[in-house]
């Protein structure tokens, strides 16, 4: 044009205006915050800036224990409010004997509840039941830190009909969800039917703080986990059980019969942090979840997380 400066190679000079006008779209609104959280989530130091879980769509329950206020190192819990704004807050036991207790300092300076194995301790939230179910997809996210994964049969989250695990062996079994340890030590997601709706992971160890995640697609019965971002199984025709009646529960199964209430499969470790979503996430989604929980908990995960 008319009257415009050119550089030595030939392209137009920007002017004052042109490059603020730039400068404010790139620095403003989603664009900032996801570039804050790119510029420091690729595994450094200094924690996912600028990204928290309910930024994906469809966040439906978001506990973090350094979100827990009023309570002092080894306190029963009494309250664990969801962050996600849906309202899954955490029901703690009537009886205080079977209430977990809240820790501090355990993964990387940072709180984290702790369920013994022992006096059947647990955590429940309503909301959620429909949420991990067959007929619709999820995607769920733990920060834990287990420390007895010799013991098998271990819940750490789920929702289960049957009186424990082991008693999906049917056609006519209803077990949606079971995260947890299992099979010699091992990460394990299992859904309808434990002997062949099941996905088996890599080996844990005591002591060691993991970031463990599964997403189930199900219209095409499929069911994959991660261990720290990376994948550790995928399973083609894995099902989840479609009773939406069961609260989701952390710590141990409840089962209710003519004798009153039945606990089972108790875990023995930490939770630290719960995400739940109502889809499989994308891969991108994906990798800022694992990047978040990573960099917050000081855990190492990959700079790809892929289907």
């Amino acid at each position: 044009m008319l009257g415009e400066k050119f550089t030595k190679k030939g392209h137009r000079a920007r002017g004052k205006a042109d490059r603020t006008a730039i400068h404010s779209v790139a620095n403003t609104g989603p664009q900032l915050k996801r570039r804050e959280f790119f510029a420091t989530s690729s595994l450094d130091s200094k924690g996912g800036r600028g990204f928290d879980p309910d930024d994906i769509s469809g966040c439906e329950l978001w506990l973090k224990a350094d979100a827990i206020t009023s309570h002092s190192d080894g306190d029963d819990l009494t309250a664990w409010s969801d962050s996600s704004g849906e309202g899954n807050d955490i029901t703690v036991p009537g009886t205080a004997a079977r209430r977990p207790h809240y820790k501090t300092g355990i993964i990387n300076s940072k709180p984290a509840i702790l369920f013994t194995g022992s006096a059947d301790e647990y955590l429940t939230t309503s909301g959620i039941g429909a949420i991990i179910k067959g007929g619709v997809d999820f995607s769920v996210f733990l920060v834990v830190k287990p420390t007895s994964v010799s013991t098998n049969n271990q819940l750490m989250f789920g929702s289960s009909t049957g009186t424990d695990w082991q008693a999906a062996s049917s056609a006519s079994s209803q077990n949606k969800l079971i995260m947890g340890i299992d099979n010699a030590s091992k990460f394990a997601v299992y859904g309808k039917d434990i002997d062949s709706d099941n996905s088996i992971g890599t080996t844990l160890s005591d002591d060691t703080a993991y970031v463990l995640s599964c997403a189930y697609d199900d219209s095409a019965n499929i069911m994959w986990q991660f261990i720290d971002g990376t994948q550790s199984d995928k399973e083609t025709s894995y099902e989840s059980g479609t009773d939406s009646s069961k609260e989701a529960t952390m710590g141990a199964i409840l089962t209710s019969g003519r004798g009153g209430t039945t606990y089972s499969n108790e875990y023995t470790g930490y939770i630290a942090e719960v995400v739940v979503f109502d889809s499989v996430l994308s891969e991108r989604n994906l990798v800022d979840m694992h990047h978040y929980l990573g960099n917050k908990y000081g855990i190492s995960v990959p700079s790809k997380s892929r289907y």
